[in-house]
């Protein structure tokens, strides 16, 4: 079988598209709309059996502030796209910063990521965390789920917990913990063709100021505003844009914009 890869909008194609297969790919969908060019340019193509795979992406609307007066710039798009995920996050939250007063004084400090989220158009939350996740169906299989993925010791320890309430009567077995822990996991992964995100906080601190109502869940809309200090939005382990105090980034998936792969059976 063999596939071809075109994303509609951000004109990016998957890796492992050739030039020549993205041509190919687009003339065929040129053909189907276009009957006097359908014979003699993709008429072989047409001929074979074939199917349509679509993964959705993930696109940005994007606010800087201007000045030190608090004013934010007129929202505008990204010009990239993410197939699998975007996080959001200080710099420093995963690591140790040594500050020094005195030469024989010293004191460390982690960063953790002050930020306000609105979940479909929601109300505000103020939250902190070491970072904010968010992924399509294609990416709910890597990062993503490695965030939130539960290990066998963790399910039999609750399973254990409930078993000592006297009206659960659990048989706890081997078989049961792994059958509770691979069901859910498998929960946090869904079809990269479904039209939805699946955001994750990691690590959130809750205390009377911030808070953490939803830790993880599916969204079609999430809007961040930041009060970090020295932050990132990174698209895909990759392309990283500055996210300080002030910025606010909107964060939707388009149908139109999903990314096509067209698979011709041999």
């Amino acid at each position: 079988m063999q596939s071809f890869s075109f994303k509609d909008g951000s004109g990016a194609s998957e890796s492992g598209c050739t030039l020549k297969e993205l041509v190919l790919t687009l003339s065929l969908l040129t053909c189907m709309n276009n009957s006097s060019v359908k014979n003699s340019i993709a008429e072989p193509m047409l001929m074979e059996d074939f199917r349509i795979k679509v993964r959705m992406v993930i696109f940005y609307s994007y606010n800087l502030p201007m000045s030190a007066g608090a004013q934010i710039s007129e929202p505008y798009l990204l010009p990239v796209r993410s197939l699998n995920e975007v996080f959001i996050g200080e710099s420093l939250s995963s690591r140790v910063n040594y500050k020094s007063c005195k030469p024989s004084f010293q004191f460390s400090l982690r960063r953790a990521s002050y930020y306000e989220i609105s979940v479909d158009d929601g109300p505000w939350e103020k939250q902190k965390s070491s970072g904010l996740n968010i992924c399509t169906g294609t990416g709910s299989k890597a990062w993503s789920f490695n965030i939130n993925k539960v290990a066998n010791q963790a399910v039999e320890e609750i399973l254990k917990i409930a078993k000592s309430y006297d009206s659960l009567n659990l048989p706890l077995t081997k078989e049961l913990v792994q059958k509770v822990t691979n069901g859910y996991n498998e929960s946090l992964q869904y079809s990269p063709e479904e039209p939805k995100m699946l955001f994750s906080v990691r690590e959130p601190i809750a205390n009377r100021v911030f808070s953490s109502s939803r830790q993880r869940g599916f969204a079609s809309k999430v809007c961040i505003r930041s009060r970090c200090w020295d932050a990132c939005m990174v698209v895909d382990g990759g392309t990283s844009f500055e996210f300080n105090d002030g910025a606010i980034a909107s964060i939707l998936i388009n149908t139109e914009d999903a990314l096509r792969t067209i698979l011709l059976e041999e």
